[in-house]
């Protein structure tokens, strides 16, 4: 009887337990094609490559001329539009961050399709594809300012709304977001829950996997409005990611020295 309780009970566990969303640690670029009138297109094709790998995408319009790729991994984009009869209109230079919904419309002038038009500018500071609120902490700021120990949720505290905490961390980089203690944050790591239910009682940390910073690519913390999918926490969701695979050789060294 006691063995068959700890049966349901393992198999309920897995059951009930969260899935990891392997799309939290992703982002999305979507948009609208118009002609010069502004009227919508359908049966615009879209093209996506990533510079950093030269993989490639492919989308069409629908009937509202409306068109999206997701999830995408974060990096280095150029998306073209392109229709018999007009123009090719491409826009390049679009660093896509994790979580972020970026959106890139086009309008389509009536030309011949070996005629390219390259559409120059920044994305908007405004994030209008999601009512999220949250700020990314890019590679450079992760390798070039100084951290104690290396432990990147020290510049967690640059975002609006979070606090470094004190008291029993002995050293830990905890910090506070929304009034909220720092087991209330929600760390996700390449999408995967990344969170310590019971504290670490060695390093008193609320995370279970702390990378090196040299692997970090970026990561994001969304104090505010943060989408369902994260779920359960009324602190912040630390959203981190691991650098992938380019078409670029490249490593890291580093020495870490501190006399006693």
């Amino acid at each position: 009887m006691k063995r068959y309780i700890a049966v349901v009970f393992i198999f309920m566990a897995g059951v009930l337990s969260p899935t990891p969303a392997r799309a939290q640690d992703t982002g999305t670029i979507f948009g609208q094609v118009n002609d010069a009138s502004g009227g919508v297109m359908p049966g615009v094709t879209l093209k996506l490559v990533n510079t950093d790998t030269n993989l490639t995408f492919d989308a069409t319009t629908n009937p509202q001329g409306e068109y999206i790729f997701t999830p995408l991994r974060i990096g280095n984009y150029r998306l073209e539009a392109s229709m018999q009869g007009f123009n090719t209109a491409v826009r390049p230079n679009l660093a896509l961050n994790v979580q972020q919904r970026m959106r890139v419309d086009f309008t389509l002038g009536v030309g011949a399709v070996g005629q390219s038009v390259e559409i120059k500018g920044d994305s908007p500071l405004l994030e209008t594809g999601t009512s999220s609120i949250g700020q990314v902490i890019k590679n450079n700021a992760i390798v070039d300012l100084p951290l104690n120990g290396r432990d990147y949720q020290q510049l967690a505290v640059l975002t609006a709304g979070t606090v470094p905490t004190g008291g029993i961390s002995r050293g830990s980089a905890d910090f506070a977001a929304n009034g909220s203690r720092p087991l209330s944050n929600n760390f996700v790591l390449d999408g995967v829950d990344n969170n310590s239910y019971i504290l670490d009682l060695q390093s008193f940390s609320s995370l279970v996997v702390a990378p090196s910073i040299d692997a970090l690519q970026e990561f994001k913390v969304q104090n505010n409005n943060f989408s369902a999918e994260f779920g359960r926490y009324g602190g912040a969701v630390i959203n981190t990611a691991i650098k992938s695979g380019t078409n670029q050789v490249h490593g890291n060294a580093f020495e870490f020295l501190r006399n006693s």
